[in-house]
């Protein structure tokens, strides 16, 4: 069964041709099979295919993570980088089938010394709105400074970033996705753990708690904080980055662009003209 456009879809169900042109077909047909199993879900190519966060989790798998896990009627769930959280309005199928409740509200990772670290903490607020207006962190966590991006940091122009209500607020029966912040320390020893806790505080002062365990590995320390690896996913610190705005050294191999004369531009060996009317002498 096809529910995307398709090329050529007419086929032959019950002797009978059903032309997509007329979906009523489908549906008569479709509502004279009793039962259907799924048995595989496919694409056309892997660019077609969907993630294991883009599977919806079925209605009695919400109710029962939302039942069983939900801190004050929220459900709270901890997230890998690598996973990022896609849908608004549908949990995932992964935290119902490939996680355990235990495991919903605490996050366990690996580390190597300087690595920027961001991971998720998800609010999925079933029956209420719920705005968050601060992140706490606890213990060993502390330590290591890490803030929450959603609410506090830089914008573009290093100035200090003030979130809008919007984004604070996970509205009645919709997922919001919290990014939280670190780096770890490039002289941390192999074996060193970080454990402590992360609030999140609604306006009404209700809090949301998760347990995060970070454990640092025995390697050699990331350059750029593992920037280079692109693999790492830990280039969302440049959204919080005030690096070469001010009096903040450029990175290397950049050097600052340099006014020659009047609407020259030079940068990197290169040099730009100007104009801002064509017919100027220098412009032609």
């Amino acid at each position: 069964m096809y529910y995307m456009p398709y090329a050529n879809c007419d086929y032959a169900l019950s002797k009978q041709i059903i032309s997509c042109d007329d979906p009523a077909n489908w549906i008569r047909n479709l509502e004279a099979v009793p039962n259907a199993t799924v048995e595989r879900l496919q694409s056309r190519t892997a660019f077609d295919a969907y993630g294991e966060m883009e599977l919806a989790a079925t209605a009695d798998q919400t109710t029962s993570l939302v039942d069983r896990v939900g801190q004050h009627g929220v459900l709270v769930v901890t997230e890998d980088r690598s996973r990022p959280i896609r849908m608004r309005r549908h949990l995932p199928q992964y935290w119902a089938t490939s996680r355990s409740p235990d495991s919903l509200a605490h996050f366990d990772t690996a580390v190597a010394p300087g690595e920027n670290l961001h991971f998720q903490v998800a609010l999925f607020a079933p029956s209420k709105d719920v705005s968050i207006t601060r992140v706490k962190f606890s213990d060993d966590l502390s330590s290591l400074f890490p803030h929450c991006l959603n609410l506090e940091g830089f914008d573009y122009w290093g100035r200090p970033y003030s979130p809008p209500d919007a984004s604070k607020r996970v509205a009645k029966g919709t997922i919001r996705s919290f990014y939280m912040m670190t780096t770890v320390p490039t002289n941390a020893m192999a074996g060193t753990v970080y454990k402590g806790n992360v609030t999140l505080i609604s306006a009404t002062g209700t809090m949301y708690t998760v347990s995060v365990q970070i454990l640092v590995t025995k390697r050699p320390f990331l350059e750029n904080g593992g920037d280079n690896e692109r693999y790492r996913n830990t280039r969302l610190a440049w959204l919080d980055s005030k690096l070469g705005l001010g009096n903040h050294q450029l990175p290397s191999p950049f050097t600052p662009i340099q006014l020659n004369e009047p609407r020259v531009v030079s940068m990197l060996g290169k040099q730009v003209t100007i104009c801002p009317r064509i017919r100027e002498p220098v412009c032609k």
